[in-house]
């Protein structure tokens, strides 16, 4: 069944996973540039604000800020806000975590596709958006934009049917004559978490629901790969084929 969305929400089983941690700091590293994720991202959706609570609490609040202003100032020094770290996690987990992250990106960044074979007229809209993920990188949102089509269907029904194909014909565009050590699973997995952090960075659904997206599609294909390779050798990956 297509995962549907609605206001950002992911379902919880993928959201509080490993996959989607992974998901996040892949794309932290991809696209340092990108405020939106140096920020925490909630692991599940947020509850909606209650405007129902009386309107004591803005004026406690507005009291408590007062306060602070004329209280005396101290030698200490000025809190500087801490970037991001993944929620949920101790040290030695976010040291596994970066070491995967970073063999996956690297892997990622040699990969070979195959010559695409599109028609430059067609509208198969799953190959369409393969060939710019494979081609394009920075330059996707541009792209699509230029293709009236694929920027409707991207905008308006981002399903996880939808998802799952476009990543089934994304790895399946690698090229055959990679060497051995590239035809395992962590190609795949580093394959899945680029065009993951590619469809973020376009910015047409929110953030959280686009790692879903790819969080769900890692718990169905690599959920056993990636959390024996995470909880082995300090976060990395191994030349695993099963």
């Amino acid at each position: 069944m297509d995962q549907q969305h609605s206001n950002g929400d992911v379902r919880t089983s993928a959201a509080d996973s490993l996959e989607f941690k992974l998901l996040i700091a892949y794309t932290r590293k991809r696209r340092p540039a990108d405020t939106l994720l140096q920020q925490d991202v909630p692991s599940s959706p947020q509850p909606a604000e209650d405007h129902s609570k009386p309107k004591k609490n803005k004026r406690n609040k507005r009291l408590s800020f007062l306060l602070k202003c004329i209280k005396p100032q101290t030698d200490k020094p000025a809190h500087v806000q801490q970037p991001a770290t993944l929620a949920g996690s101790d040290g030695g987990k976010v040291d596994e975590m970066e070491n995967m992250v970073s063999e996956l990106t690297e892997i990622s960044d040699s990969v070979h596709f195959t010559p695409s074979d599109i028609e430059p007229d067609s509208d198969d809209v799953v190959e369409k958006l393969v060939e710019l993920l494979r081609e394009h990188g920075d330059k996707l949102d541009k792209k699509i934009k230029e293709d009236k089509v694929l920027h409707e269907k991207l905008q308006s029904s981002l399903t996880y049917g939808f998802f799952k194909k476009v990543m089934e014909a994304f790895c399946g565009s690698v090229s055959p004559d990679l060497p051995p050590e590239q035809k395992d699973k962590k190609v795949n997995v580093a394959l899945v978490c680029e065009a993951t952090s590619q469809l973020v960075g376009i910015h047409y659904h929110p953030m959280t629901y686009v790692l879903g997206l790819g969080a769900q599609y890692l718990q169905e294909k690599y959920s056993t790969w990636i959390n024996r390779n995470m909880h082995a050798g300090n976060g990395e990956v191994g030349d695993e084929v099963q």
